[in-house]
C-alpha cells in the first residue's frame, strides 16, 4: 500500500518499519543496560557537557532506567517525560521480537486512531520542548536543580 506524505495512516506504517522497531529494540536494550544513574563520570549531553546545563532530552535515558527498575518516583525525577516518551519505545522494541503477524495485527489496530495519535504525538513533542526550554530556564536561575525532586 502506497502512502503519500500527507496520508495520515503513513506515520504508523513507519512507525511499524521493521527498520524502526529494531532501533526500538535497540534503545530499549541501551537502557535496560544503562546504570540508573547513568555512567559514573560520564555524561553523555554535549550540550550539558559545554554549558552545564541540562537539554530538553537530558534525564531521558536514566528515566528509562529507573522505569525499567520499577522505580517510577526516580524516573519522574531524572525527566517526567520519560514514562510517557519511552513506554511505546519499550513496546515497540518488545515487538520486534514478535511475529511478523503480530506486529501486522498491532499496526492494523493503530491504523484506525492515526490521525488522534498524531495529535497526541505532535502535542508531547511540543511540551516535550517547552518543558525543556522552562527546566534550562529554572535551572540558570537557581530555581530548581537537575535531577529535580519532583516526587
Amino acid at each position: 500500500m502506497a502512502h503519500t506524505p500527507r496520508d495520515p495512516q503513513a506515520w504508523v506504517a513507519l512507525l511499524f518499519s521493521d527498520r524502526h522497531l529494531r532501533l526500538c529494540a535497540v534503545v530499549t536494550l541501551i537502557v535496560a543496560l544503562m546504570p540508573p544513574d547513568g555512567l559514573p563520570g560520564l555524561d553523555l549531553c554535549a550540550a550539558r557537557r559545554m554549558t552545564g546545563l541540562p537539554c530538553p532530552g537530558c534525564g531521558i535515558t536514566r528515566s528509562g532506567s529507573n522505569l525499567l527498575r520499577g522505580d517510577f518516583a526516580r524516573a519522574v525525577n531524572y525527566h517526567p517525560f520519560g514514562p510517557v516518551l519511552l513506554t511505546p519505545i519499550f513496546l515497540l522494541g518488545l515487538l520486534a521480537l514478535a511475529p511478523r503477524s503480530w506486529r501486522d495485527r498491532a499496526r492494523d489496530g493503530l491504523l484506525r486512531w492515526a490521525v488522534p495519535l498524531r495529535r497526541f504525538y505532535l502535542a508531547v513533542l511540543v511540551l516535550f520542548v517547552v518543558f525543556g526550554i522552562v527546566r534550562t530556564f529554572c535551572v540558570l536561575e537557581g530555581w530548581t536543580t537537575f535531577p529535580a525532586a519532583w516526587l
